[in-house]
């Protein structure tokens, strides 16, 4: 069984804070607290793949997006304000959003409602009652901005033993000292050696180097093109290095990117 929805897009106020907003939204009558339940699994699916597609592309592991997404996303009945609970487990997942095939999510969303009487005209009251249901996430993000398909799937049986959390999920980065590095690198190298050398100091994963020469002024940027993470910086004539500063739309897919043109050519 399968049933498929689309996924509104628009700016996001942090998952907790729209998890608030969903868990408190009511009507006045008299209402089944499973319908309650039920609407906000919904929602809570919906709030967690608006946070896994942000407009601004950025690659990410599946085990990245359940690390950061799922604990958050759990609340006891004391942390909603409704008394209300949510569990979210992450039942499998695989795969990078900037692959062709993406990120590839399961997770079981269940929501307990306590039942509630008012005695306040048009105030709400319900029933206790709970819903369970799984969804596949798909996200794919290797085009101009991340797309999300979310798929209502069957929940596996009772003898299904749930995956840990992955933990070693670190976004790939710069290291701290890459700007005493870049310096040490363009104070020793010649310009017949400045390609060489810059790429050997940087030879870390995710990690790009590009160099340039004009006339006796030595040229070098190092970045993890995934995370926007950039230096740029030239050994000037008189020996001294100078990093260069820019706007960070230049850095973009499709702009001119983390290379020495930032210096040499910058935007106008």
């Amino acid at each position: 069984m399968t049933r498929q929805w689309g996924i509104a897009r628009g700016a996001a106020s942090g998952l907790a804070a729209l998890l608030a907003v969903i868990l408190l939204a009511g009507c006045s009558g008299v209402r089944s607290g499973n319908s309650i339940a039920q609407a906000s699994v919904r929602a809570v699916a919906d709030s967690l793949g608006e946070a896994m597609t942000p407009p601004v592309i950025h690659a990410r592991d599946a085990d990245y997006l359940v690390a950061t997404l799922v604990p958050s996303a759990n609340q006891a009945s004391g942390d909603t304000g409704t008394g209300r609970s949510i569990v979210v487990e992450a039942l499998a997942f695989s795969g990078n959003s900037s692959d062709k095939h993406g990120a590839q999510i399961d997770l079981r969303i269940r929501v307990d409602v306590p039942a509630s009487n008012s005695s306040s005209f048009g105030g709400e009251s319900n029933d206790a009652g709970s819903a369970t249901t799984c969804f596949h996430f798909d996200i794919v993000g290797y085009r101009f901005y991340d797309n999300l398909s979310l798929t209502e799937i069957d929940c596996p049986g009772t003898d299904f033993v749930v995956p840990p959390l992955p933990t070693d999920v670190a976004l790939p980065a710069l290291p701290p000292d890459a700007r005493e590095r870049l310096t040490a690198v363009l104070q020793a190298a010649t310009a017949q050696s400045l390609a060489a050398d810059v790429a050997a100091e940087f030879d870390l994963p995710d990690t790009v180097t590009e160099t340039a020469v004009d006339g006796v002024r030595l040229l070098a940027s190092v970045s993890v093109p995934a995370e926007r993470d950039c230096i740029v910086a030239a050994r000037e004539a008189d020996g001294t290095i100078e990093f260069g500063s820019f706007d960070r739309a230049w850095i973009e897919p499709g702009e001119t990117g983390c290379t020495p043109a930032l210096i040499l050519r910058p935007p106008q």
